[in-house]
């Protein structure tokens, strides 16, 4: 933002008879940077004044006009430029600004003027202590005013209509009650995982039936505090002993009681497909919800099409490094469109350029980048890039222009649709053609992890031991874990189980030395491979190992669950 743009919006405007007869006023400039004003941690007393005043006593969002007055005498600073809100000092013009600022503040005192500006005012009072952010808002952008309280009769962190949210305080307080409403028999439903498992091994499906539906209900009872969709665990296994009592209507009646529980009333892709299952198995066929997608899961979505004039201004940008995309699986037809105008197959590689729109969300923290391949939309920029491509596209000299940058598209057919598509400077992440998405992040995490070994390494002493005791042949325990991936990929079963086996000692002796568990993910994969291999015996011995080497007031809800369904495996085996 210039300062000719922030001149535009100093308003000098005529002194009222009474600093509370100052009104927000419309603010030219729009689509200028805001500016956010330094040393409101100097002022909780005015904070705390002004939201007492709104009627707002622990803090939240107003929307005020502020007052500069320029402040020449400041010890600090002679070219200070103080800012008032509702008549309370908030804080200054940062420092940067203010040497600009000032001659125009001082030219409105001298013609009986104020120098006013919008401004959004956050503050959070929690535990007797404020916190506050005042934005001089030069962009013209307003939001809904709301209120921090630390109590809320609704689910959730905030209330359905935006106007209250909780504090911190507030927040700890839900969540203990989430966790009070989700206990059965003194326990949280959660971890009475493996007693469903334990009862189910038996052949005592009443039982398994009766506290799984006791879980059903403290799920229902949590999602309703916490204002999401209740775990899916307990109506899965609820279900499965329903068909297997051949109660499809009892199945169903619970899927539908699930569907009602969920605020999205979409459930997930595995209960929707039960639903209809059981449904045609009782003869009652009906509708089953459709299925969201998961950019629409996660609050995100941008039109399909996106169609530029011929007269529109377009400009080819570099990327300063390569991003990812995501959600192109649920824009198959647009990528296969692609290749299809590019006249190349499946199977390989399309170069071309793809359009960048940043999707407006009013009220909304984060807003979503679309990606455009030939007018269609194929996919959004991946969170862990979108910060990066926003400010690009926020640049000031790219406004009212479509910008385009380079992409690299991967699609193939067979044996199942998958697709990866990588804009920028591609080369850098991309290792060959079929490379996907997560063996690029995990090469990335890879090399991360390699230069933290050597720095801790070249330390010496006690972090260089440390080190040597997670190593192994000669790298990291978690820098294998790409390496074991692949070879999963590629079904080389045995060469993993042995990587794998190698990497749980290291985890153990890391985990021995410093009093924590080892990381559960080697020994599941470990136990998916005995298993498919057919060794029960081999995997019952991994699994009571691993729980052998986890602190005794940590329980393994997971592994525990899998252990009782390996040894029932097992005990049928031998007969």
């Amino acid at each position: 933002m210039g300062l000719r743009d922030i001149f535009k919006n100093l308003r000098g405007e005529p002194w009222p008879a009474s600093q509370a007869a100052v009104t927000a006023l419309p603010l030219a400039g729009l689509g200028t940077e805001d500016i956010e004003v330094a040393g409101e941690s100097y002022h909780p007393e005015s904070f705390a004044r002004i939201f007492a005043t709104a009627g707002r006593p622990l803090g939240g969002v107003l929307m005020r006009t502020a007052v500069l007055v320029a402040d020449p005498k400041n010890p600090y600073d002679r070219f200070a430029v103080a800012v008032y809100v509702d008549g309370a000092h908030v804080g200054f013009v940062p420092a940067y600004l203010a040497p600009s600022v000032q001659p125009v503040v001082l030219a409105n005192t001298r013609a009986s003027r104020q120098t006013t500006v919008l401004a959004r005012v956050w503050a959070c009072c929690d535990a007797g202590d404020w916190s506050a952010r005042v934005t001089l808002s030069f962009s013209g952008q307003s939001e809904q005013e709301w209120s921090y309280v630390d109590f809320g009769p609704w689910p959730g962190n905030r209330s359905p209509d935006g106007s209250e949210r909780l504090t911190q305080t507030g927040r700890i307080n839900r969540l203990r009650h989430a966790e009070a409403v989700g206990r059965v028999r003194g326990r949280d439903f959660d971890s009475l995982r493996p007693q469903v498992a334990q009862a189910k091994a038996a052949g005592d499906t009443d039982t398994a039936l009766r506290l799984v539906m006791d879980c059903v209900e403290a799920a229902e009872r949590r999602a309703n505090v916490e204002g999401c969709r209740p775990a899916t665990w307990p109506t899965e296994q609820a279900a499965i002993l329903l068909r297997k009592q051949k109660d499809y209507i009892g199945e169903i009646v619970l899927l539908e009681r699930f569907f009602a529980a969920d605020p999205s009333h979409q459930g997930t892709k595995g209960l929707r497909e039960r639903l209809a299952k059981a449904r045609t198995l009782a003869g009652q066929p009906g509708h089953v919800p459709a299925p969201p997608s998961r950019a629409e899961q996660c609050g995100f979505s941008a039109p399909a099409r996106l169609d530029l004039a011929p007269t529109s201004p377009t400009v080819v940008v570099s990327l300063p490094a390569a991003a990812e995309v995501s959600y192109e699986k649920e824009h198959r037809d647009a990528i296969a469109a692609a290749f299809a105008e590019a006249r190349i197959p499946l199977g390989n590689a399309l170069e071309t350029t793809a359009v960048l729109r940043e999707i407006p969300r009013p009220g909304a923290q984060f807003t979503p980048v679309a990606v455009y391949v030939g007018g269609r939309l194929i996919g959004l920029v991946g969170a862990l890039y979108a910060d990066a491509v926003r400010a690009l596209l926020r640049e000031p000299h790219f406004a009212g222009m479509a910008v385009a940058v380079r992409c690299r598209i991967y699609a193939r057919e067979t044996p199942s649709w998958t697709a990866r598509a990588t804009l920028g400077p591609y080369e850098a992440v991309v290792a060959s053609l079929d490379d996907t998405q997560s063996a690029a992040e995990g090469r990335a995490n890879q090399m991360i992890m390699a230069e933290l070994r050597e720095e801790r390494i070249a330390a010496g002493g006690a972090e260089a031991r440390a080190q040597t005791e997670r190593l192994v042949h000669g790298r990291d325990f978690v820098e294998w874990v790409e390496r074991i991936r692949q070879l999963r990929r590629d079904r080389n079963d045995d060469e993993a189980l042995v990587l794998l086996m190698e990497c749980i000692e290291a985890a153990e002796r890391d985990a021995k030395a410093n009093g924590w568990q080892p990381p559960s993910w080697y020994t599941e994969q470990a136990a998916i491979i005995l298993r498919k291999q057919g060794n029960l015996a081999g995997e019952v011995a991994l699994l009571e190992r691993f729980l052998a080497a986890c602190p005794a007031d940590r329980p393994q809800v997971d592994i525990s669950e899998r252990l009782i369904k390996a040894r029932a495996k097992l005990s049928r085996a031998k007969g």
